[in-house]
């Protein structure tokens, strides 16, 4: 992974953490998942990654392949995002929202997960 990509997704993922603490504050603390997907053509300066944080502040991230015209990347992005959620819902969690979009360049999406 290129440097730039990596330092982009650590900042990434160190603002979501920060972002996650600060909800985790209240006396009603819950238990959830934030799983963000970045997808990008390999020509833009986007990373390619799953990132996962819980309300405790822990990240983890895996790399996605970047969108080329060959289907079997797409495909390989699909099973591990399926892979990640199935994981995710073994823990005990349950999707709950998810949101996302994107154009030409990527695509980002969020899932948002409770625990049950």
């Amino acid at each position: 992974m290129n440097t730039k990509i990596k330092i982009l997704t650590i900042a990434g993922a160190i603002a979501g953490a920060f972002t996650l603490m600060a909800l985790n504050t209240s006396s009603d603390k819950k238990d959830f998942i934030i799983m963000k997907t970045y997808e990008a053509h390999k020509t833009v300066f986007l990373p390619n990654v799953i990132i996962v944080t819980k309300s405790d502040g822990t990240v983890e991230s895996k790399e996605l392949e970047p969108y080329v015209k060959d289907p079997n990347s797409s495909i390989s992005n699909a099973k591990k995002v399926t892979a990640t959620i199935n994981e995710i819902q073994g823990q005990g969690y349950e999707l709950v929202n998810f949101s996302g979009g994107g154009g030409v360049n990527g695509t980002v999406y969020t899932y948002y997960f409770r625990k049950k």
